[in-house]
């Protein structure tokens, strides 16, 4: 599930990555660890199942019930999330001391080779930041990157996706239990490819889960945390102006005054959506990918039209489940290096903000 963060999927008329190759050989395992009943039916388990049911009655009825042409693509929709199931059912066979240590050294790494890959696609010495966009992305995201917005995508499929891979490494750095000036010389140049993404949505969710950790989990006093909030905001604000962040600091403006082309087209899309979902309330259409576009730029909006009221329910219900077992988790203060469930915690706050405006 890592690995996915950083390598690139293989596109094959469906993007093939490491978690698709992994869940096939933990599928071929799953008879014999539930003969030998090593499997334990988790929570998470249950209620992803009961997500990916609701899928699958979803499509059938779409191509029943309203009558959209039968495809294989939207079979294919409901496999990108059905590979995720067996890893949910393995989890208990984790080892924590060893996953801890594994993840600590996973950390490290990965925040060499993401910055590595930032510092190519921003220089693109010897032209490489072109060819590592087109590995990792498309030619229309990797063109914009060198001469257009100058949005980098690092190891993401486009620049959101990117930033939301780079933000959990961050909070992963910030949270664990690390030498001090080490973290600071990992956040900082992670912070700056941050920025690089010029990722709106995704700097609300980062700014949304750190006014969280603020409130809740941190122990200075409450006049302090107002102080670091506000410096905080004023700190990122100045970074914005020397960096020349056009893209960020233009489209916040041209928001407020109505006259952003990326977010009218976003609302237009979740209005088209919201129609399509009052045709077909509790259950949505399904995918349809024969008949609808794909491109919606709202998960609100797309679970909607697609899984209506009872999708909602059970989507967002798992985001909250994580949330709930995180704090609980959290509220138990495990000695650890590092802080995973308050990780999980605030990588589901981002979550809930970054699904208004991305997929």
């Amino acid at each position: 599930l890592f690995g996915t963060l950083l390598l690139p999927s293989l596109n094959l008329g469906i993007a093939i990555n490491m978690i698709t190759i992994i869940s096939f050989v933990l599928i071929s395992l799953l008879p014999v660890l539930i003969y030998r009943r090593y499997i334990k039916i988790n929570r998470f388990a249950v209620w992803y199942s009961f997500i990916l049911i609701l899928m699958f009655y979803s499509i059938i009825h779409c191509y029943l019930a309203l009558d959209v042409e039968t495809t294989y693509r939207g079979y294919m929709e409901w496999f990108r999330y059905a590979q995720v199931l067996p890893y949910l059912l393995v989890a208990s066979l984790i080892d924590y001391k060893s996953f801890e240590q594994k993840t600590m050294t996973y950390l490290k790494v990965s925040v060499i080779y993401i910055l590595f890959i930032a510092f190519l696609q921003i220089t693109n010495i010897g032209n490489m930041g072109y060819f590592i966009g087109l590995v990792y992305s498309s030619i229309g995201h990797t063109e914009s990157m060198l001469s257009g917005a100058y949005r980098i995508v690092v190891t993401g499929s486009d620049p959101n996706v990117g930033a939301l891979i780079v933000l959990f490494l961050i909070l992963l750095t910030f949270l664990s239990k690390q030498i001090k000036i080490y973290k600071i010389f990992q956040i900082v140049p992670l912070l700056i490819v941050l920025l690089s993404t010029q990722s709106r949505t995704v700097f609300l969710g980062l700014a949304s889960s750190l006014f969280i950790y603020m409130l809740i989990f941190s122990k200075i006093n409450l006049f302090m945390k107002v102080f670091v909030v506000l410096l905080i905001s004023y700190i990122f604000y100045q970074v914005l102006q020397f960096l020349n962040l056009e893209y960020i600091l233009i489209g916040f403006q041209m928001a407020l005054e109505g006259t952003n082309t990326s977010l009218n087209v976003r609302f237009e899309n979740v209005f088209l959506a919201y129609e399509r979902f009052l045709e077909s309330v509790a259950l949505g259409w399904g995918p349809a990918k024969s008949i609808h576009d794909t491109v919606i730029d709202s998960e609100y909006a797309l679970i909607l039209q697609r899984y209506g009221l009872v999708g909602m329910f059970f989507f967002l219900g798992y985001l909250l489940l994580i949330m709930h077992f995180s704090y609980k988790l959290y509220k138990k203060k495990i000695e650890s290096k590092l802080n995973i469930p308050l990780v999980g915690f605030l990588i589901s706050i981002v979550g809930f903000v970054v699904m208004s405006t991305n997929t």
